[in-house]
């Protein structure tokens, strides 16, 4: 077996990347969605040992913006800071999956409509991957080549 990060059997998610795009990459943390079933008491609870109270997100001034708003802001952030070119979209507060499906697919969409942007990632719960969200995620990963402007990468 091919051991790569400090001599153990696998790479960090940074050298993932590195190797995937060729260069460092970072993500762009965003939130689109406010809740997930444990707080809502659907799992029998009202706190997560997951998310802390903003939802495993940092407290930010930019959580209530539009998607496309926060994207462009810690964008900017993020090249002022690190000078850097190639960056993924975090979907990272709370269970990015408890939403309509259809909202999902408006968000991942509208995060790849940035040129800057080379795919997604996407925080959530194993209890929250329903066969619709399996069937989104796959739809987004076959997108042909030749309709995109950029390569595409998801992950959870």
């Amino acid at each position: 077996m091919e051991k790569d990060w400090n001599g153990l059997p696998y790479r960090s998610i940074s050298q993932y990347y590195q190797t995937k795009f060729g260069e460092k990459v970072y993500k762009i943390p965003v939130a689109v969605v406010d809740n997930c079933p444990n707080r809502m008491g659907l799992k029998g609870m009202k706190t997560c040992s997951f998310c802390d109270v903003w939802g495993s997100a940092a407290k930010s001034e930019h959580m209530q913006d539009p998607l496309e708003t926060q994207i462009e802001k810690y964008h900017a952030l993020l090249i002022k800071k690190y000078n850097v070119k190639k960056f993924l979209v975090y979907f990272q507060a709370y269970t990015n999956t408890f939403t309509k499906i259809s909202a999902l697919r408006a968000s991942f969409e509208n995060s790849l409509k940035f040129p800057f942007v080379g795919g997604f990632v996407v925080g959530t719960r194993p209890d929250c991957i329903s066969p619709a969200v399996l069937d989104l995620w796959q739809e987004m990963h076959d997108i042909p080549r030749s309709n995109r402007s950029r390569p595409l990468s998801t992950s959870l």
